[in-house]
Formats: C-alpha cells, structure tokens, sequence
C-alpha cells in the first residue's frame, strides 16, 4: 500500500502549492515519482495515476523469486558501471539508480551485491527495500502492469515541460504509452540526467521537493556542476505544518 499513499500525499501537496500560486513550469520524478510527475503534467488523470500507483506496488512487491537488494554507493554511474565490468559482474549486479555525479544505487541478488561492493571497499548503504526494484529482477511485474496500463482511459502530451528517468532526456510521445512505463520498472532512475537535460533545456534555478524527507534535495545539491537550489517541503523531525508554510513562503519574498 506504500505506493498509492506516497503518489496520493505527493500528488495533494503539489495541489497544496498550486492552489497558492506556486506552478511548476517543469516537472521530474524519482522512480514511483515519475507517476506523480505524469499526473500533474496531465499525461493521465488523477484517478488513472492512483490505479497505476496500486497496481504497480502490488506487481513489484509480488516479484520475490530472489532475494534481491539494493547498495546505495558514493560513486558516480560511469565509475560503477566500469568496476562491474572489471569485477566481470555484468548481468548480475546493476545501477538502479543514477542519483548524482556523487551518488547511484546498485542492485541484483543479496550475496553477489554483498561481495561486489565489500571487494570495491566503497562508502555504501544497504537500503531498506523487500527485492532488487529497477532491474531485471521486476520482469514478472511488466505483464500486471502491462493489464494496468490498458485501464487507463486516455493518454495526453504533457502540459508542461517533463524530463524523463528513463532516458535522462526530455520527454517525448513515448511516456503515452504502455511500453515506457513497463520499462520504467525494470530500467535504472537516470535522475541526474534527467536533472542536467531540464537544466540546460528550461534554465531553470530552482526546484521544489514535493514528498516526504530530503532525499531528492540532497541528490540535486549533489550537482555541483549546475547552478541551482532546491528546497524541501517536509523535513524529519519537523512541525509539517510549518514546514510547508516556510517553504511557500520562500517563493514569495
């Protein structure tokens, strides 16, 4: 049930924001955010991206063939990739995610991943997770995904800009349809760049964290090769009422 909650309170604080005048003028998301992202680019409804955050939790969470895991690593995407296929790891260990030029997730099944990132001795943690998401280990989720998918009632370009985590480029017609999103789930998160293409395509300086934590904030600090801010809505340990109201009110001084 972790997913429909999270895409439903991302979707409503976004609403919350819009609602007080701050539009986005672009949009990117993280994984289960990326739904989130579509929803309010108006690629589907709301009631369509809530059907699609249930059913796409349940076939990912059904996917237990292996005991599979998840590393996140201070390295870059290309220093990862080029030590997997040193180690000879490739097809069994993988980037999930690519976070930062500091920063990516790295999956496959729990023993392998063990020994790849302890025979590197890299900075890693192993991140709370049931199984090995945005692999090859997600293939049993493409058919109930795939059904999910052709219950949706329409599909439409995106009203704004939208960087995709799926190539790292800006969208094109393809995220209106089935196909993108059963790759999105068994593909890696290309966040940083899909961060650098709406960058350099919209000159955009400041991003807004819509969800939970600081994690998305971070990994945009983490880019020291762009010139921009990012602020978080709801921080650990804080009032989120004032949270909220401290960050709305940033946009308007």
């Amino acid at each position: 049930y972790l997913q429909p909650v999270l895409f439903s309170f991302e979707w409503s604080l976004a609403q919350a924001f819009m609602s007080e005048g701050v539009l986005p003028k672009a949009v990117i998301g993280h994984s289960l955010g990326e739904l989130v992202a579509a929803c309010i680019a108006g690629v589907f409804s709301l009631e369509d991206g809530l059907m699609l955050a249930a059913r796409r939790g349940a076939a990912m969470q059904a996917c237990q063939d292996v005991r599979g895991a998840m590393f996140a690593l201070r390295a870059s995407r290309a220093e990862v990739e080029a030590r997997i296929c040193a180690m000879g790891l490739s097809g069994e260990v993988a980037v999930s995610a690519s976070n930062s030029p500091k920063s990516c997730v790295v999956s496959g099944s729990l023993p392998v991943v063990m020994t790849f990132v302890k025979e590197w001795d890299i900075c890693y943690c192993q991140l709370r997770v049931s199984n090995a998401f945005h692999s090859k280990h997600m293939q049993d989720a493409t058919s109930p995904m795939d059904a999910a998918l052709h219950l949706v009632s329409s599909w439409t370009a995106p009203s704004i800009s939208m960087a995709s985590t799926l190539t790292g480029e800006m969208v094109s017609d393809a995220i209106c349809s089935n196909v993108y999103w059963k790759r999105q789930i068994l593909s890696p998160v290309l966040f940083s760049e899909g961060l650098q293409s709406l960058v350099a395509r919209e000159r955009i300086s400041t991003f807004l964290e819509i969800g939970p934590g600081e994690a998305i904030t971070k990994m945009v600090r983490e880019h020291d090769c762009l010139t921009v801010e990012c602020k978080s809505t709801i921080r650990g340990g804080e009032n989120s009422i004032e949270c909220f109201e401290s960050a709305l009110l940033g946009f308007w001084r």
